[in-house]
């Protein structure tokens, strides 16, 4: 059985016209159900996310409430001087032992040009902290500037199509700090096999999507692809186990 730390996932969070949150133990129950073994936990869905302080709080409670539950708190640049500075808000994600953190320029209004996002990111990479980066709210050009400008920044994809298998593989050839999680709408035929052999099996994480799809799909996905255990044991939980023991603490 293969040893799953699930790097695509949240809870907590509301959408448009809906009254009740996504209940942080419908994905416990998920995780038992599935035996997924960790899971990195940021809130959403993402439509009524944007009182950051709350969300805060709101994600680190979950975790301590949930100890298989790790934290993926939101960053962005305190440009408007409403938020705590950079370097606070890093320091503050790695005290409360967070794995990773994750980014939503489109939707929180900010740009990843230097200029504009460079003491962030810089905190970040200065940190080796790993960023999570979304389809949908961070876009591959966004990634690109990320990757180009902050070389040992880990830079992870998620939720993308697997029609971006065409961008994804050479995308990862060229910056050696892009990662790609599993799971959503990534399922390509020997999408894995491919990018193990162009690219490398260690860049590559288990993420499930949850709860926009079951978890099951991602957990078939890996277990029957053409690799060896050992590379699968990579996929489920032994790279983002690597990132998490780099992260200067």
């Amino acid at each position: 059985m293969i040893d799953l730390f699930d790097v695509n996932v949240y809870c907590g969070g509301t959408k448009l016209g809906d009254i009740d949150p996504v209940d942080p133990q419908e994905l416990a129950d998920e995780c038992q159900r599935v035996n997924i073994n960790n899971s990195l936990i940021r809130i959403g869905p993402k439509d009524l996310d944007s009182d950051w302080k709350f969300s805060l709080k709101k994600l680190y409670g979950i975790c301590e409430t949930y100890p298989n539950f790790v934290p993926c708190p939101l960053v962005l640049p305190n440009t408007a001087n409403d938020f705590i500075s950079e370097e606070e808000q890093v320091a503050n994600a790695i005290a409360h032992n967070a794995a990773a953190v994750c980014i939503r320029p489109i939707q929180n209004g900010w740009l990843t040009d230097p200029w504009c996002s460079g003491d962030l990111m810089k905190a970040l990479e200065e940190r080796r902290m790993p960023v999570l980066a979304a389809d949908g709210q961070v876009s591959i050009g966004d990634v690109v500037t990320l990757a180009e400008n902050y070389p040992q920044l880990p830079i992870i994809l998620a939720d993308n199509n697997y029609r971006d298998q065409r961008i994804i593989a050479p995308l990862m050839k060229q910056f050696k700090n892009v990662y790609l999680s599993t799971g959503l709408r990534y399922n390509s035929h020997m999408g894995l096999e491919h990018l193990a052999e162009t690219c490398s099996i260690e860049r590559i994480l288990f993420g499930s999507g949850w709860p926009q799809t079951e978890a099951s799909a991602s957990i078939t996905y890996i277990t029957y692809a053409d690799l060896s255990d050992d590379e699968k044991a990579m996929i489920g939980s032994g790279n983002i186990k690597r990132l998490i023991e780099a992260i200067v603490k």
